[in-house]
């Protein structure tokens, strides 16, 4: 189809096809005249399709034109995600398209007339026609910058899980089909920490294609590893993984599922090993497989093992080097030095990849608060002090004054009172010297089966002010760790408001 154009010297306006008008310098859509609702990155790749009506545009072109050629995302997910909000805004149908086609292993192409409104031009001059336009400079990245981001938040994902990704070799839903549309949704969604729209577009995908383990495992997946409570989570989480099991048992990601559902929720401490072993020997690259064993191996005092693991899962996978927090298994063995050098090298790695950008906070704070314990456990309170200023800084939130400000700083954060951040309230309530406060957070966390605490309560040394106050029994009982030996606490370690 030809570009119908007012002309050629003028800028471009708008574009209108059929009931529609997509105005360039805003990006709004309307139909008829009333708003349509697309947010900015789907409504560029429409920019740039209807720029080029009629022709093959390759998605390494949109790529370029929409995510820049120095941003690192997962490009796949998010330009299909793109395409299907433009298709839900246009209310288009994947198999019978009327303004987008996918052109298979080569991009899209947009079928509409397309009548191009010049800025401060009158109205349109009918037949007149022009070559279809390449994108120039006024193309500019809608984000630049902020795929190192992305990738942050997709390292983080969920908390502090690992980000959702299509697992190779595993068969999603038909290629094309309404349902792996929505299971890519969802796993960008996923990415970007969207939880519930995740959770809905992998529940819609299960109805389309109920043969589908690869988008149980990913319903299960979403769900787990949020810190949300047992009764917000496990009842969907369950289902999904048994089913994702029960359709294909050597389906890995639903082992992790498995894995983590007991590890976290269940606290099965064998069968969780059990089930990321079987993760792992399932797909020795399972970045993931690896990162769960090496939590339950550190959770039950095998430290050794522990940090080869986690070491083999930030080989496998690099870039969510932030999500896995070497540094933290380090201060988990008590190795305090190699805690350092390694929050601080995440640190600095995160800094770089950002590039200025905003950081995603779960997984930025966690580097940052093991790497002030670390300073803290080997009594170097200056360390520590300058590392939470630091923290602040980065984060642009009050600099503190001194270290019984930060924690006080953090005690009153909104965000921490939710059972999804508990952890960083006990950590608070600890270091302020509140430690029947710090109990009382950690046996809700326990009753409620929420948060990732719980598990390492015999091996972290930040509970070390804890042992033999009363209660402390009773939640290692709580969470079936009476008969994990604790780690020897370090002589002198003075827990006070610093």
């Amino acid at each position: 189809m030809a570009i119908v154009q007012a002309a050629a010297d003028r800028r471009a306006r708008s574009f209108r096809f059929g009931d529609f008008e997509l105005r360039l310098d805003s990006g709004e859509l309307l139909r008829s005249g009333a708003a349509v609702k697309l947010q900015p990155r789907p409504a560029k790749v429409l920019e740039i399709l209807a720029g080029q009506a009629g022709d093959v545009v390759p998605r390494e072109e949109i790529r370029r034109a929409v995510w820049g050629d120095e941003t690192y995302v997962d490009f796949d997910l998010a330009l299909n995600f793109c395409i299907l909000q433009v298709r839900r805004a246009l209310g288009d149908s994947a198999a019978r398209p009327r303004f987008v086609a996918t052109i298979p292993r080569r991009g899209y192409r947009f079928l509409a007339p397309v009548e191009v409104v010049g800025r401060g031009a009158g109205p349109p001059v009918a037949g007149q026609t022009a070559a279809p336009r390449r994108p120039h400079g006024r193309w500019r990245p809608a984000l630049a910058g902020a795929g190192a981001l992305t990738l942050l938040l997709t390292a983080l994902g969920l908390g502090a899980r690992l980000g959702r990704h299509l697992p190779p070799g595993l068969a999603a839903p038909v290629q094309g089909s309404p349902a792996q549309q929505l299971y890519l949704e969802g796993q960008y969604l996923a990415a970007l920490g969207e939880i519930d729209q995740a959770k809905t577009s992998f529940e819609e995908a299960a109805i389309l294609d109920p043969q589908s383990p690869t988008v149980f495992a990913a319903l299960a997946q979403v769900q787990l590893g949020t810190g949300r409570p047992a009764r917000e989570v496990l009842a969907t989480a369950a289902t999904a993984e048994r089913r994702a099991l029960e359709l294909d048992p050597r389906n890995f990601v639903a082992h992790v599922d498995r894995g983590q559902r007991l590890f976290e929720y269940e606290y099965d401490w064998r069968g969780a090993e059990g089930e990321f072993r079987r993760a792992v020997q399932l797909d020795g690259r399972s970045a993931e497989g690896h990162f769960g064993l090496a939590l339950v191996l550190a959770a039950r005092g095998r430290h050794d093992e522990a940090l080869e693991e986690a070491n083999r899962a930030v080989a496998l996978e690099p870039e969510r080097r932030l999500a896995i927090n070497p540094a933290w298994f380090y201060y988990l063995a008590r190795r305090d030095d190699e805690a350092i050098d390694q929050a601080r090298r995440t640190i600095e790695l995160a800094f770089a990849a950002a590039r200025g950008a905003a950081f995603p906070k779960p997984g930025f704070q966690r580097a940052y608060w093991t790497l002030i314990l670390a300073e803290l456990a080997k009594g170097d309170a200056q360390a520590a002090f300058a590392a939470a200023r630091d923290e602040a800084r980065a984060m642009a939130i009050h600099s503190p004054a001194s270290l019984v400000d930060f924690w006080a700083c953090a005690k009153r954060d909104p965000a921490n009172a939710d059972p999804a951040n508990l952890g960083f309230a006990v950590v608070a309530a600890i270091e302020l010297g509140e430690l029947d406060h710090a109990l009382d957070l950690l046996a809700r966390q326990c009753k409620e089966r929420s948060g990732s605490g719980i598990p390492f309560l015999q091996v972290n040394p930040l509970y070390d002010p804890l042992r033999g106050l009363p209660g402390f029994a009773e939640l290692l009982r709580c969470a079936k760790l009476a008969d994990v030996a604790p780690a020897p606490a370090r002589s002198g370690r003075q827990i006070r408001a610093r």
